[in-house]
């Protein structure tokens, strides 16, 4: 397993400072060529400032992964987009309903993946019935996350 390699790309050799503020801000891009659990720190964007900044990171890479910054390792973590889930349908019980049920049934039959309840929910009503969002899993090690962009602002050095 290798190590968390992420590489900072920045237009500006120094964090730009906020007229009358005390700090700066620093845009660009970080490339995480190889993504591993245990996060270190990106030293690319902190360094350019005094103290933790607070940075900002585009919500999907380039490669179709969530990405999160981590204030407490100073790193970006990435998270799988959606976990694998299932879909139960349900049909109202009237005559054109339960046709459909038929059909439905039949393609349960044929496609063992494809999960067909074919009764009504509680409230006697169809469509999709509670489906509960999770969050992504971390994505495995070794996984290259693509490019993020990112804006960073904190303490000017």
């Amino acid at each position: 397993m290798a190590a968390y390699a992420a590489t900072a790309t920045l237009p500006d050799l120094k964090a730009k400072k906020l007229a009358g503020t005390g700090l700066g801000i620093v845009r660009g891009t970080v490339t995480l060529s190889n993504y591993n659990s245990t996060l270190a720190e990106i030293t690319g964007i902190t360094g350019m400032f005094r103290s933790a900044p607070t940075v900002i990171l585009g919500a999907v890479s380039s490669l179709g992964y969530l990405v999160a910054w981590d204030t407490t390792s100073k790193a970006i973590k990435a998270f799988y987009p959606m976990p694998a889930h299932t879909h139960t349908l349900h049909f109202a019980t009237t005559a054109a309903a339960n046709a459909v049920t038929a059909a439905a049934n039949a393609l349960r039959t044929g496609a063992a993946a494809f999960d067909v309840a074919g009764v009504a929910n509680a409230s006697g009503e169809g469509g999709v019935v509670n489906a509960t969002a999770i969050p992504g899993a971390e994505v495995a090690a070794d996984v290259n996350i693509g490019v993020i962009s990112f804006v960073a602002f904190g303490p000017a050095p």
